[in-house]
């Protein structure tokens, strides 16, 4: 009879060593699974082991680990950033048994300068998933890791000195910086500060004040950074959906009045908490076409002290310093100048157009022109194709072969009205130990300097930020005021100025109506030309946002009148308690006594 000792299955010591191709021992992430394909943690109780939400599961080794395996085959995959070989291999183990692991380097960036970022890292987030202790000398070899050359760890006061830790090694800058959170505006990383600035505002149901463009200002005061940070935490069509929670707390609803104000220094293209990478881009591509130069960034918003948080720099920005020297300041000029690019794997080294380079301008007289135009792309995994990107518009596609190192000269003919260009390489899905669903990367712009021409792409821009203003202008307008109604009334005051910046129609002067749209509380719809209300006791809420004042008619279909308010200042909410089903327009009336049928409400 087999005892029931005999029956459970043998176990064994698996060391794994890991070098750099040159025989010195290299710091890597590693993974470990059964043939089940189950995660297997080191045995070192304490080092941190994640099992994260991106299918990762995960932990850090200096060069050597031990990990008590099953009998049988260990699946073992280990890597050390884009530029290092990635190795994904079975190890058959029926002793106590070393691997030794080459992790060569194949691409060097730093001899032309380009060196990596993450702008957003949590050494102690709290919360959920808060079970490891990190301090940071163990974020820096998270960074030696990963070969992220900086690490900007926003932990709001935490290891805060205002200047680069002491835990940094050569190479490798860890700065502890901070995440501004407004709980209805945004969150704003904001890197190099000399002292911290107030941690956040804005709880819902709490007073809409300040506004970020001021914290941003503070910041900028003492030569710091702002990064907006992951921007797109939700679907912008909820953008009416104001509430104290996560992701609707960190969208970022401000973006339009900090680009105004040049108080946006970078954007975080991709990062972990964008609910969409792709939606994420096509905004960032809606703030250059209304002409503002704004370089991207990568701020993952990895917490290294969570279990399920996938991994620091699986997403990171490239920026190419000044001088050979790496310097943490020289980076932080570099990432504000855009000369940088974004990437979880493929390394577009280098985009140029007539021998400009990102973050660079060059002069094209107002004709249309042809440029000629030079992308040199590394990469450790396989890419289809690259894109150049005019205004928004893709104008040329490059289809690349087999290979890792493609140089692709091309030739692109600008339209009137093209402001700026951008290459995007995309692939499928990289090495096992990538982020993201496929490979991608994407450059900071190249601009064109094209005095007195109307920006290709502008106009409709413009409407998706004037409405974008015009919802946050909502919003503000139903929040309390805290006590302080002059305070609430200011950032009412800005918004408006801010939407009459945006709009060309008011840059030139005219005369703009106010604009009503039907905002359904109740039903949390977002406001919309026609919609078809649920069942809330027949209470419709109309929002009307605009300059001076404006009362409100609701008409039929035979124009008969079925409801009248009062005069009131903008922006206002007009109820009214509906007591039929129809069809009925909203008459809009401003202060000067002009008028507009502008919406539509079908009430079942």
């Amino acid at each position: 009879m087999t005892s029931a000792a005999a029956a459970v299955a043998a176990e064994y010591d698996l060391t794994i060593l890991v070098r750099n191709g040159a025989g010195a021992a290299l710091h890597a992430r590693l993974e470990v699974r059964d043939a089940l394909g189950n995660p297997i943690p080191p045995s070192d109780p304490s080092i941190p082991f994640y099992t994260a939400y991106s299918g990762h599961s995960y932990f850090y080794t200096k060069g050597s680990a031990v990990v008590r395996v099953p009998e049988g085959d260990v699946r073992i995959i280990a890597s050390h950033g884009p530029e290092y070989t990635a190795i994904d291999q079975v190890t058959n183990v029926t002793g106590d048994t070393a691997v030794f692991l080459d992790l060569p380097q194949i691409f060097d960036l730093r001899r032309t300068r380009w060196h990596s970022g993450d702008t957003h890292v949590h050494i102690a987030h709290g919360g959920e998933g808060d079970v490891f202790t990190i301090e940071p000398a163990d974020l820096t070899a998270m960074s030696r890791a990963e070969d992220v050359a900086v690490t900007c760890a926003l932990s709001n006061g935490l290891h805060f000195t205002g200047d680069i830790d002491p835990a940094r090694v050569p190479d490798h800058a860890l700065y502890f910086g901070m995440e501004y959170r407004s709980a209805l505006f945004g969150h704003m990383g904001l890197i190099g500060l000399q002292s911290l600035i107030n941690q956040g505002c804005c709880i819902f149901p709490g007073s809409p004040f300040p506004l970020n463009r001021e914290i941003a200002a503070s910041a900028h005061d003492q030569g710091a950074l702002v990064v907006m940070s992951h921007p797109v935490t939700m679907d912008p069509d909820r953008f009416l959906e104001d509430s104290p929670d996560w992701p609707g707390s960190g969208f970022a609803r401000e973006l339009p009045v900090l680009a105004v104000g040049s108080e946006m220094d970078a954007y975080d293209i991709f990062s972990y908490s964008n609910t969409s990478q792709d939606m994420s881009r096509e905004i960032w591509f809606d703030l250059l076409n209304l002409g503002y130069r704004i370089p991207l960034s990568v701020g993952t918003d990895a917490s290294v002290n969570r279990w399920f948080d996938p991994p620091m720099g699986g997403y990171r920005v490239y920026v190419q310093i000044e001088g050979a020297r790496f310097k943490f300041d020289k980076w932080l000029i570099g990432l504000r100048s855009g000369l940088s690019f974004a990437t979880n794997g493929p390394l577009p080294v280098l985009f140029s157009l007539d021998g400009i380079e990102v973050g660079g301008t060059l002069s094209v007289p107002e004709e249309t022109r042809v440029l000629s135009g030079t992308l040199h792309i590394k990469t450790r995994d396989p890419v289809d194709y690259a894109d150049i990107i005019v205004n928004g518009d893709n104008l040329r596609r490059i289809h690349l072969g087999p290979g890792t190192e493609y140089t692709e000269d091309f030739t692109i003919t600008l339209r009137a009205g093209d402001t700026w260009a951008v290459a995007r390489v995309v692939g499928p899905q990289g090495h096992v130990s990538s982020i993201g669903p496929i490979s991608e990367a994407i450059t900071s712009p190249i601009w064109f300097d094209r005095t007195g021409t109307e920006v290709r792409g502008r106009d409709q821009s413009v409407d998706m930020f004037v409405g974008w203003v015009e919802d946050l202008e909502l919003l503000v307008s139903l929040r309390e005021d805290g006590g302080d109604p002059e305070a609430k009334s200011a950032v009412l005051a800005e918004l408006a100025r801010v939407r009459q910046l945006l709009d060309p129609r008011q840059a030139r002067g005219d005369d703009i109506l106010p604009h009503v749209r039907l905002f359904d509380r109740a039903a949390d719809s977002h406001p919309a030309p026609l919609i078809r209300t649920r069942d809330f006791g027949r209470r419709v809420e109309l929002a009307v946002t605009g300059l001076g004042s404006a009362r409100i008619e609701i008409v039929d279909v035979r124009g008969r009148v079925a409801a009248r308010f009062a005069q009131r200042p903008l922006p206002a909410t007009f109820t009214w308690d509906a007591t039929a089903s129809g069809v009925y327009f909203a008459r809009v009336t401003d202060s000067a006594g002009r008028s507009s049928v502008q919406r539509i409400i079908r009430l079942p």
